[in-house]
């Protein structure tokens, strides 16, 4: 679900250069939830995939023109990555899953010094790098979320030397083992 991006959707200017369009995979679960309505309202288009088999989801993003597609479930249950090697979109590209999906059909992947780190980004992603902002992800920071429970000051406990061979201390020598 894309439920962190629900607020960034909900400001998406709609009517304007840019159509966005959602196809949730395995959203059925999250129909009545409060972020799906969120997220429905602030696209053009959502599509529920439910069971719709590969070709038949090929077919309906085919049908809205969809120029770029942006795939936010990695290799998690459900990621229908089997659409995207269905190349729907000229643009394919990855992002929040902090990690390179390794799909040639997949090229691009979107992310900051956070999910890329640059010493080792050429190791770690087969995909070509488009570098945001320091940004890590989009977030609805508009809600507000539960408080967790306060925190109790327990006394810490009494405090005894370490034993002979801490692993800070230096190591025992042969004769310390030979006894």
């Amino acid at each position: 679900m894309l439920s962190f991006m629900a607020t960034a959707l909900r400001l998406h200017s709609r009517g304007g250069k840019v159509s966005v369009t959602c196809v949730s995979v395995d959203g059925r679960k999250h129909e009545s939830s409060e972020w799906r309505s969120e997220v429905e309202g602030g696209v053009e288009r959502f599509i529920e995939a439910g069971d719709a088999t590969d070709g038949e989801l090929a077919a309906l993003i085919n049908g809205v023109d969809a120029a770029v597609m942006v795939h936010l479930d990695g290799h998690n249950r459900g990621a229908r990555l089997s659409l995207f090697a269905r190349e729907v979109a000229p643009v394919q590209v990855a992002y929040r899953f902090c990690a390179s999906v390794g799909a040639e059909y997949i090229p691009w992947y979107m992310g900051d010094h956070i999910m890329v780190p640059p010493d080792y980004a050429a190791s770690l992603f087969s995909e070509r790098l488009v570098m945001l902002p320091p940004s890590y992800l989009v977030n609805s920071l508009a809600y507000r979320f539960p408080a967790y429970p306060p925190h109790t000051q327990a006394p810490l406990p009494q405090t005894s030397p370490p034993p002979p061979h801490a692993p800070h201390s230096s190591p025992p020598s042969l004769a310390d083992l030979s006894g």
